[in-house]
């Protein structure tokens, strides 16, 4: 995902951590971390064989280990 996001505005980000860090990426529901992100303007290129994406607005919800855009 590093790569995939080419250009794009950061709207607003909020970051909820609840948890021992030690027990991060809490598989077994012992916490919570997400990171909820409103891009503007945002070009994709995710990989080979996908179709780019571009000038999309779309939120990034980072939950644990999944990600929903």
């Amino acid at each position: 995902l590093n790569q995939s996001i080419k250009t794009g505005t950061v709207e607003q980000t909020s970051v909820l951590l609840r948890g021992e860090l030690s027990e991060f990426p809490f598989d077994k529901q012992e916490g919570i971390f997400e990171v909820h992100t409103k891009l503007s303007k945002t070009s994709l290129d995710y990989t080979q064989g996908w179709p780019a994406l571009s000038d999309m607005t779309a939120d990034l919800l980072f939950r644990n280990r999944a990600l929903y855009i």
